[in-house]
This record gives structure tokens, C-alpha cells and sequence, in this order.
């Protein structure tokens, strides 16, 4: 279809196209349209990159919600980034006791410790971003304790 390829690299919605072309006479809808066009829209590749680390240099921990019948599980979740290999521990709550017990469990779990752990913003982790200066953040007592 000559319309499409004058717009690329560019796509042209199908709202546009159809009213372009029941203007010269198209009868159908806008579904039959879709399905036509389709095989000419170009499938971007994906940007996603893999962040690549050494064996035992980093674990990456976080918590997740569930929700199940109107009740919701915190899962914690620690994945090596070298293997992806992945341990999860459900608890009732994201309380500073449960990051602890969760990092601990999935140390043992993996059978060491790994040079880095990467946390997100929690308050049960990070107190402050970037308190003494850039990249030098305040963080839980508990945490550096257990460190």
C-alpha cells in the first residue's frame, strides 16, 4: 500500500488511514482495516538489554505483591545476576525483620554471599539517598550490622 510505505520510518494510525480512504469510497470498518494493515507495520526489535555480572558478584533483592481473593502476600524475591537463579519467601508484611530474614534465607539458600546486594528506595533499606554526598547514601543500621 503505497500510503503506508510514504510514511515510513513513521506508522500511520488507522483512525487517519480510514478516513482517508472512506473519503475515496471504503466501505468497511475499521477492524478489517487493522487486520489488512498489519502485516506492514514493522516489528521493532526489543531494546531490552541484559545487564551481564560475574558469577557471585551481585544478588538483587526486592519485595512483590500478590493479591489472591481479596488478600494480599508480600513475596520477597532475591535473584543472582549472573545465573538469574531466584529465591522467593512469602511474609505478611515488608517490615525491615522480614529484608533481613529474606537476604539471610536466600545467602543460605545460594550457598554464599555475593560482593553486592542491589536494593530499591525502601525505608527499611535506603534512610536517605545520597545524604553524605553523591552515591553515598544513609542506610539502615540493621542492614550494615547484618553486613
Amino acid at each position: 500500500m503505497a500510503r503506508i510505505k510514504a510514511e515510513k520510518p513513521h506508522w500511520i494510525h488507522a483512525a487517519v488511514l480510514l478516513r482517508e480512504i472512506q473519503d475515496r469510497g471504503y466501505c468497511g470498518g475499521i477492524s478489517q482495516l487493522k487486520y489488512y494493515v498489519a502485516d506492514f507495520k514493522a516489528v521493532e526489535p526489543d531494546s531490552v538489554v541484559r545487564f551481564e555480572t560475574p558469577s557471585g558478584k551481585q544478588m538483587q533483592v526486592d519485595f512483590t505483591t500478590i493479591s489472591r481473593h481479596r488478600r494480599k502476600i508480600k513475596a520477597f524475591v532475591a535473584t543472582l545476576g549472573f545465573s538469574r537463579a531466584t529465591y522467593v519467601r512469602f511474609f505478611e508484611h515488608e517490615r525491615q525483620e522480614d529484608w533481613l530474614s529474606g537476604i539471610e534465607e536466600a545467602c543460605q539458600y545460594f550457598g554464599g554471599v555475593p560482593q553486592k546486594i542491589l536494593f530499591d528506595n525502601a525505608k527499611a533499606i535506603m534512610i536517605e539517598r545520597d545524604a553524605y554526598g553523591e552515591g553515598r547514601h544513609r542506610r539502615n543500621a540493621q542492614l550494615l550490622a547484618m553486613a
